[in-house]
């Protein structure tokens, strides 16, 4: 039975290569796709590569919290310097109503991080490879290159949203750096 599976597999891999075997179709094994209806089906699943897919049913955000957290975001802006130490009622997240989703914590050291990067010179001009910047609420620091292509998205305020790692531990897991 190993042996039919394996065969199987190889000819359906070689069918879909020659174009044998429409790859939409073989996607959906409840919903079967026409020829007719091919590119209609395509083009409902089609993503630019600048946003990511939508797939119903696998976690993430709705529409309204990105829109809540967007509003959180430009509002703490909008309030005033970041602070550089944590001051009771004064943090930017005592001072906007924080989503759900917003750790107030890790808000308040986001703020904390801003500050001091905004203290610093260089931070100013981004000049080197290896500048890292913080975007509220999110308390991990984006750097180098990865921060020229998050700012690039719309940084916080693209379909990437917030960084939800740091970065260190994001190269370590996928095996990019052993140890840092």
């Amino acid at each position: 039975m190993k042996l039919f599976s394996k065969a199987a597999g190889v000819i359906a891999a070689a069918l879909l290569v020659t174009g044998g075997i429409a790859p939409v179709a073989q996607g959906q094994a409840l919903q079967v796709v026409t020829p007719e209806q091919q590119e209609s089906y395509v083009q409902q699943f089609h993503h630019d590569g600048d946003t990511p897919p939508v797939v119903d049913g696998v976690g993430g955000y709705t529409e309204e919290e990105v829109a809540e957290i967007h509003e959180a975001i430009r509002q703490a802006q909008d309030s005033g310097a970041p602070n550089e130490e944590l001051i009771p009622g004064e943090m930017w997240s005592d001072k906007v109503e924080l989503p759900a989703t917003i750790d107030k914590a890790a808000a308040d050291e986001a703020e904390i991080a801003i500050a001091q990067q905004q203290s610093q010179p260089q931070a100013r001009g981004l000049a080197t490879a290896a500048a890292c910047q913080t975007f509220w609420p999110s308390p991990y620091q984006v750097c180098g290159a990865i921060l020229e292509r998050y700012i690039q998205q719309g940084a916080q305020f693209g379909w990437m949203l917030l960084p939800t790692e740091g970065q260190a531990l994001a190269l370590m897991a996928r095996g990019i750096v052993s140890d840092l």
